[in-house]
């Protein structure tokens, strides 16, 4: 590498700056502006972490060089912070796999200047990660990528300039592997039950799990591949429960807890088969495969009461849950040891037994559990009453 080349990283790396002339810009590189962001502080210890090491040095070399035509797809740290959450738990811990972080930040780099004006939909990008790419899934009115795990990522800032080089600020972390992004994976990842911990918004779901007790405890806990949660947050509980004339007391209180028991059996899937039902005849279990495209023409489940819950990505590349009577519901999607966890702002809503396939349509999906719950309270007040 040049002097001159070597001087700049130094001065870089020191936090210095070369003297320039009034009107001249500072020469920068993809290291010092990430250095010089507080939006990037987390990013900042992954490049940390690969210099001193034989085969990441280089690198870490063309990341501080100025002249460096790279093109840099970086996530800020909340994007950061939660890919290693789920992944490894805290930093020290991805720290600690220098191999993950090598792969991770290889794959965020293009050996060449890709400025978003230049870019074109269904385009092909290399990256540094051998034999690895990044496609351009749209380019309006935002550019899109999609990664080699069919994650879909948004760049939120686009053509930051850093020397001869390129940054991109994307809105999640790029990830070669879909079973680490999204399934599992190759890395420590937390239970359902501390994900739900995690979002601060399924405590009384966590409360009714943890009564209900095994097996139901022990699904949420353990770390078998094969579950699915849907999870209404408390807001939705909440009203569940005030539709339903009753108190969460009062149903943690019922014999058996069939109410709630009830309820949640409508909001797990647990397979213990190698493939489900999927519209298009059987499908391999979504659970355990890498690829979004095995949900997007819409896969049925079997939920724990039997009945079927279909989970596709709509055209605008939401979430949807629709029940058996065509109830949809809007969900996100997070990573779990098991699976994961699907959070909803909706108590999801079986079919009455009253009602048949034929008569089941969207003005009838609030006949539901609500119902149902408000004829065992009655049922329950009489029984005692008596």
């Amino acid at each position: 590498m040049a002097v001159r080349t070597w001087v700049m990283l130094m001065l870089v790396v020191l936090g210095a700056a070369p003297a320039v002339a009034q009107d001249q810009e500072p020469v920068t590189s993809i290291y010092s502006v990430v250095s010089s962001q507080t939006q990037f502080s987390t990013l900042k210890l992954l490049i940390d972490a690969l210099d001193g090491s034989d085969d990441t040095q280089e690198v870490f070399n063309d990341l501080g060089d100025t002249t460096s035509e790279l093109t840099v797809f970086a996530p800020n740290n909340t994007a950061i912070d939660n890919w290693i959450t789920v992944n490894f738990g805290t930093v020290a811990e991805a720290l600690a796999n220098r191999a993950a972080i090598t792969q991770l930040l290889t794959y965020h780099v293009v050996p060449s200047v890709v400025r978003s004006q230049e870019l074109t939909k269904d385009q092909v990008v290399s990256t540094l990660l051998s034999g690895t790419t990044i496609t351009v899934a749209t380019i309006t009115p935002t550019v899109t990528l999609t990664t080699a795990s069919s994650q879909i990522v948004t760049v939120t800032t686009p053509d930051i300039g850093a020397g001869d080089s390129i940054i991109h600020i994307v809105d999640h972390v790029l990830d070669p592997n879909g079973e680490a992004w999204m399934f599992g994976g190759k890395t420590r990842l937390q239970t359902t039950a501390e994900v739900a911990t995690g979002t601060g918004s399924h405590g009384i779901l966590l409360q009714v799990v943890t009564a209900l007790g095994d097996p139901y405890l022990g699904l949420v806990t353990g770390t078998d591949e094969k579950l699915m949660v849907v999870a209404p947050n408390d807001a939705a509980f909440t009203k569940f429960v005030e539709n339903a004339n009753t108190t969460l007391a009062d149903l943690l209180a019922e014999t058996n807890m069939t109410t709630l028991k009830n309820v949640i059996n409508y909001h797990i899937f647990y397979n213990t088969d190698d493939t489900v039902q999927g519209a298009n005849g059987m499908s391999p279990n979504p659970l355990l495969q890498s690829a979004m495209t095995k949900w997007m023409a819409g896969v049925k489940l079997e939920m724990l009461n039997m009945e079927h819950l279909t989970v596709k990505m709509t055209a605008e590349d939401e979430w949807m849950l629709t029940t058996a009577l065509n109830q949809n519901v809007t969900a996100s999607i997070l990573a779990t040891s098991s699976g994961f966890l699907m959070p909803v702002m909706e108590v999801l809503s079986p079919t009455p037994a009253s009602v048949t396939q034929e008569e089941s349509g969207s003005s009838l999906y609030h006949v539901s559990m609500l119902t149902v719950a408000s004829a065992l309270m009655a049922v329950f007040g009489m029984v005692v009453a008596a």
